[in-house]
């Protein structure tokens, strides 16, 4: 029970380091930036949203360019012995990391920093660009990339530190900053209504005395001169005076019986002129032919809410296909004619599927697209779509897309081949029989490597990261991040010319 009552009572007084909040009442300034913290609540959410998308972004990137290449290890032809760099640049890279003459370069090794840092999936991806965002051994980082990918890669990593802590960090301070001249404006506009509200009371004491002697006299005067308007007033109607009124209404209306008939030619006219025009709109949509009417259709389709959210859906899955794309490889020990080698690269047995899947559903979303820009294209005409902006962008990716279908589907034709590529102990073959290996109590083919399905070369690797960029189209579903995004687009000549500047100074000091 004691030792029960004291934890109670450490716990008790841990809170007393909540007392220094009290001063938060005492001092209007704390009061103040509280209170401005709290109001910026609303859009720091907004510059959150706006990293988390530039997280998500260059993780997907970063695994569809990096995905297990720092794993790589050089091992030797004739025994399988580890040498050379670690990690290395595999023969189908242009990085700088090669291994020696002999060797080849295996995906068989561990991650740096113990597993850590790596593209091989979007979580790792995400945690590795969270180290570059605090600015703590980013450089590393890229001088691996650069050594076991290609040199250019650092373009990767620059852009990312500019969009990152140059960037997209600082507009919390912005937004606080802003928040914070904004209050104090308005503070000052409320002491100056104030002083004006007390001026516009005392202007008004002064003004009611003399209002009160001038309302007296109006008022003597207005009950002498009452008088002739009652006198002046008019007699009421009678009931004797309604029904003189009507007999003469009824005696004036008698005679109009020629009236009344010729209303009823005229109206007969008229109901004969809505019939004509009724037949003659009959007429006018019989003529109309079937492709106006698919055509109204279509243009009613293309502006539709319904379209644009379906769109949307389409993106956000196409997003989560790509997040979900990782390196699904490992390393087997296996034997081959009596000859032991330490590792070959091989794929998970669930790697064919996967991998076949993710390539069929990115032909799916790039039909969709490419469905999407004929619809608005009939719908709205040429001149309405190419004058668009967004659409103009939205044509771009729907070009890259289909010239990126080709490559695609030969990519899911090799994902479905029956006969699987078998890497062995550095030599691609299919060995005759079926080999098996135990791994984790289950026996399934040894050494099977999907790798070569994906390496198309340096035009597809472009082509299928500017998958990336249908992502940009989710900018139409947030209006507040599409409007940073504008005002940022707005002050790239200013941040230009700052950029200048610093280029010129590192030059004169340099």
């Amino acid at each position: 029970a004691e030792g029960g009552g004291g934890s109670n009572l450490s716990s008790l007084r841990s809170l007393r380091v909540m007392r220094p909040l009290r001063a938060v009442t005492k001092f209007p300034e704390l009061r103040f930036l509280i209170v401005l913290l709290l109001q910026c609540i609303p859009m720091l959410s907004n510059v959150l949203g706006l990293c988390s998308f530039i997280f998500l972004v260059f993780g997907i990137l970063g695994v569809q360019l990096f995905q297990g290449i720092l794993r790589g290890q050089c091992h030797s032809y004739e025994d399988g012995s580890v040498h050379g760099p670690t990690p290395c640049s595999l023969s189908s890279a242009g990085g700088g990391a090669q291994c020696p003459k002999g060797y080849e370069c295996l995906l068989l090794g561990e991650n740096p920093e113990q597993g850590v840092v790596h593209f091989d999936s979007i979580g790792g991806a995400v945690m590795a660009i969270f180290q570059v965002m605090t600015m703590e051994g980013w450089n590393d980082m890229m001088y691996t990339i650069q050594d076991t990918y290609h040199p250019l890669m650092c373009l990767y990593f620059v852009l990312l530190i500019f969009l990152g802590p140059i960037f997209a960090v600082q507009l919390f301070l912005v937004v606080i900053s802003t928040k914070f001249a904004e209050t104090k404006e308005s503070l000052k506009a409320l002491e100056a209504s104030k002083v004006s509200a007390e001026g516009a009371d005392q202007t008004f004491d002064f003004r009611s005395e003399e209002d009160s002697t001038r309302g007296a006299t109006q008022d003597s005067m207005a009950l002498g001169g009452r008088e002739g308007v009652v006198h002046a007033a008019p007699k009421e109607t009678t009931v004797s005076d309604f029904e003189g009124d009507s007999s003469r209404r009824l005696d004036e209306d008698a005679p109009g019986v020629d009236d009344s008939g010729q209303i009823g030619a005229g109206s007969a006219t008229r109901e004969g002129g809505g019939e004509v025009v009724s037949v003659k709109r009959r007429r006018a949509k019989k003529k109309r032919s079937f492709f106006g009417t698919l055509m109204h259709r279509v243009q009613v389709l293309a502006k539709s809410e319904g379209m644009g959210n379906a769109i949307l859906l389409a993106i956000c899955l196409n997003t989560l296909t790509m997040a979900i794309n990782h390196d699904c490889s490992v390393g087997l020990d296996c034997t081959r004619d009596e000859a032991e080698c330490e590792g070959c690269p091989a794929s998970e047995p669930y790697c064919k599927d996967f991998k076949a899947s993710l390539e069929f559903l990115n032909l799916i979303f790039a039909f969709i697209f490419i469905v999407e820009a004929a619809i608005k294209i009939v719908g709205l005409g040429l001149w309405e779509y190419f004058t668009n902006k967004a659409n103009l962008f939205d044509m771009i990716i729907v070009i890259v897309s289909g010239v990126e279908i080709p490559s695609v589907w030969e990519t899911f034709k090799c994902f479905q081949a029956k006969e699987p590529f078998l890497t062995v102990c550095g030599e691609t073959s299919c060995p005759d029989g079926p080999h098996y290996l135990p791994l984790n109590n289950k026996f399934f083919p040894y050494c099977l490597d999907f790798s070569s399905c994906e390496s198309g070369g340096g035009a597809v690797m472009v082509l299928r990261t500017f998958r990336l960029v249908r992502i940009v189209k989710l900018l139409r579903a947030f209006p507040d991040v599409q409007k940073q995004v504008k005002i940022v687009v707005g002050i790239l000549g200013s941040v230009a010319a700052l950029i200048g500047l610093i280029f010129i100074f590192l030059l004169i000091f340099c």
